[in-house]
This record gives structure tokens, sequence and C-alpha cells, in this order.
């Protein structure tokens, strides 16, 4: 299961309270602590950047996988990165896309822009929200794989994800 979403929407939040729900773990989002490594740097972004982070989340995922309960909760993953790519460079390279193609998802939940920004130092696309949440939905829906948008309180989400994921593993057992 991927949460997807625009920056400061509750990915990281709702990812470890799955986790917690599920008695599994998650994969954090390896492209917040590549940002927050170089932001205060004179680095500007290149796309190489984009490639390392996308193979980086991938690698992180797949040693995960191993070691979860069956369950695999992801705070974005590669496919997001082309995203991010497109965001900061204005396009998505080839590497990248191929990259975010191969990710394995079963379920993407994408978390709604209707909670409040939250200004850290290394966020910087309040006035983009509404758009990049478009972009993501978007392009998930292109992918065929199902999703649903979580909104509301954390809560709300949170029981709404749940249920969800919870239709999703009783469906998975029924094939």
């Amino acid at each position: 299961v991927c949460i997807l979403g625009a920056e400061s929407t509750g990915t990281t939040t709702l990812s470890r309270s799955l986790a917690k729900e599920f008695e599994t773990i998650w994969v954090p989002e390896y492209g917040r602590f590549y940002s927050e490594a170089i932001v205060h740097s004179n680095h500007q972004w290149i796309d190489e950047d984009f490639v390392h982070i996308a193979k980086t989340q991938a690698e992180i995922e797949d040693r995960m996988a191993g070691l979860s309960s069956g369950l695999l909760i992801c705070d974005t993953n590669a496919f997001a990165t082309r995203l991010w790519q497109e965001r900061y460079m204005g396009k998505i390279t080839d590497e990248v896309n191929e990259i975010g193609r191969r990710s394995v998802v079963n379920l993407y939940i994408i978390t709604d822009v209707d909670i409040p920004f939250v200004s850290d130092g290394t966020r910087d696309g309040e006035h983009i929200r509404e758009k990049m949440h478009q972009r993501f939905v978007n392009e998930v829906a292109k992918t065929k794989v199902p999703y649903i948008i979580v909104s509301g309180s954390s809560s709300a989400r949170l029981a709404k994800a749940i249920k969800r994921i919870n239709e999703l593993v009783r469906e998975k057992v029924t094939i």
C-alpha cells in the first residue's frame, strides 16, 4: 500500500498509523531525508538526484517487503518521485520514469490538501498543493491500480484507509 500526497498533507502520519494498526512496517520517504540533507547547501537539483532517490526508495521497499508481515506500507514510492522530478526539473526523465513504472502497488491512498500547510524549513510547495494533488490523482488513475482519496481529520483518514485495506486483504485472500 502506497500513501501519496502533496507536501504537508499527512502522508507520514497516515503511514505510521497504518503500520501500527496492521502491525507491520512502513517505508519512510527517502526523498524527504535527501532533501533535508541538501536544502541548506548550495546544491541545485539535478536529474541524477531524482534517479538516486527513485532507485534508493525502490531498494528500501524491496528490502522491507521481505521483513513485513505481508503488508507493506510505503510513504511514497519511485512512481511519485517522477512527479517530484517534474515539479523541480520541469520534466520526467526516461530513467526515473522506468524506475517508477516498476513500482509494485496494490493500493494507492492519496492524501487530500484539506489540512493546513505546515512550513518546516524544507517544504516550499504550499502555493502548488492543489496542482500537485491533482497530478497525483491523474497519474495514479492512469495506472489502473485501485486508489482512494482520504480527507478530513487524521482519524477520519485513518478509518477510511483501514476500511479499504481490509477490503483489499479480503480480495487478495479470496483470489
